[in-house]
């Protein structure tokens, strides 16, 4: 992290007014194109929205129990910034603002369960009050150090009114919540506390490396500290986050301060590295539940579902928390806690009616990150089948499964059937049920569709004994 001496801001000025061109960055070269034509766009105006009216919805908590979520602007404003940290989130945000904008909020409310349930960190991890005694410490507020707490917030304000316009980016005056004028309102002034002397800096030399998706310590606040040091180097890592010399899997930063610490750094004074792919692609839109269950719609949603489930695994990996996240729409994903990693799914869902069972592990970490495995492809809105997963390359078949109506309850329903075994109707246990021609597809590498046989009820003509 580069922070000016005087930081942090009591309102995250800085924050706040280089947040959307870090998210225009993060979308250029058209990354995000699948998932909308303008996140940062598309951010702000949800953010500013949701302040002024909050969502709420249902989301499938962690022990497979619905749970009601509610959003406001701050809380999308600190989701965001947290994904500087989590590849995975970052690779889902983008096309769930976009279906937040359309009204759909549910993939958005759950990304927010998601972060809170993985946020939640021991003492050990985080401890929040040696956070706030250091930050509360460190920072200069609009109050004086003696004033009472029970004074601050006239003084926070009256100083908030008189900023001026556009200090705090897009977004209205109550973004400054974010702060920590307010964050630090009821802590103690800490005695002694002198804050570093306005003189110049020493003239040494000084290398800052920024992630050109660092949300927190934007790059701005890099150029702004190099700038005070005649010898002072900038490198930007363009698509990295916060942590930059840990997901800089160009080697990039690693190799410039590696050069600089030999004295044989060439680069410019300000210099910038080779963009950097995220470790997880940015999403596409969100599926809703196929209007006709077809070989096109089932594998269209079922490779989504894989995407979105590697992202949450992402998140999963990311954290030191321990949970069992659920699909959008029920099932569950258990991280692989041995071998190369990865994970199972039992009956996820991102989209109603469609559901994956299986396990990928990964193989490779990119960036972009691959996976590898198997899953079966079920639900009422499905063609059922099997996909394999390598790298890149979808294969596999849909439509394997034997269809059948119950002749008693006329009930229909498929089953996967081994030899003579005898089937009877999931819903009244009736075994007088009939044989449908099922339709099938083989998958091709390229994810398309090979020939498919056609049918319907019993070849179209639904004149199964009806």
């Amino acid at each position: 992290s580069v922070v000016e001496p005087s930081f942090p801001d009591p309102f995250y000025r800085n924050v706040l007014h280089e947040m959307p061109g870090a998210l225009s960055n993060f979308c250029a070269r058209g990354i995000c194109r699948a998932a909308t034509p303008d996140f940062s766009g598309e951010f702000v105006a949800l953010a500013n929205q949701l302040e002024v009216r909050p969502i709420k919805g249902t989301v499938i908590a962690p022990n497979g129990r619905a749970r009601t979520v509610t959003m406001d602007g701050e809380e999308l404003l600190s989701m965001m910034i947290d994904a500087d940290l989590s590849p995975g989130l970052a690779a889902e945000l983008p096309a769930a603002v976009h279906a937040a904008r359309a009204g759909y909020v549910r993939p958005l409310l759950r990304l927010f369960n998601l972060l809170v349930t993985a946020s939640k960190l021991s003492a050990e991890d985080l401890s929040f009050g040696l956070n706030a005694a250091t930050n509360c410490a460190d920072g200069r507020f609009p109050w004086a150090p003696g004033t009472p707490p029970a004074q601050r917030r006239a003084t926070i304000d009256a100083a908030l009114a008189a900023l001026a316009p556009g200090s705090l980016g897009p977004f209205g005056p109550w973004s400054a919540r974010l702060g920590m004028a307010y964050y630090c309102e009821q802590w103690p002034s800490p005695a002694g506390h002198t804050p570093l002397g306005t003189g110049p800096l020493p003239d040494v030399p000084v290398l800052a490396v920024n992630g050109g998706f660092d949300l927190r310590t934007p790059t701005a606040n890099a150029l702004a500290v190099v700038s005070q040091f005649p010898q002072g180097r900038l490198i930007v890592v363009p698509g990295v986050g916060h942590s930059v010399l840990n997901l800089d899997f160009s080697g990039c930063s690693q190799n410039a301060v590696r050069s600089w610490i030999l004295g044989t750094l060439g680069a410019p004074m300000r210099a910038s590295c080779p963009a950097v792919a995220p470790l997880m692609k940015v999403l596409g839109s969100f599926p809703k539940r196929p209007a006709a269950r077809s070989v096109r719609s089932t594998l269209a949603v079922a490779s989504k579902a894989v995407r979105e489930a590697e992202a949450t695994w992402l998140q999963l990996a990311f954290s030191s928390v321990t949970f069992t996240p659920r699909g959008l729409y029920g099932g569950k994903l258990v991280s692989i806690t041995s071998g190369e990693g990865g994970f199972t799914l039992t009956r996820y869902s991102i989209a109603p009616g469609v559901f994956v069972s299986g396990k990928l592990t990964l193989a490779d970490v990119g960036p972009p990150t691959m996976y590898r495995g198997t899953v079966r492809v079920s639900g009422p809105a499905a063609v059922a089948g099997t996909l394999r997963f390598t790298r890149n390359s979808v294969t596999g078949r849909l439509g394997g499964r034997r269809e059948y109506v119950c002749m008693k309850c006329e009930a229909h329903f498929e089953e996967l059937v081994r030899g003579d075994q005898e089937v009877s109707c999931p819903d009244c246990g009736a075994t007088n049920v009939a044989r449908q021609l099922s339709t099938f597809a083989t998958i091709g590498t390229a994810g398309q569709t090979g020939a498919f046989g056609g049918g319907g009820c019993c070849g179209g003509s639904c004149g199964c004994a009806h």
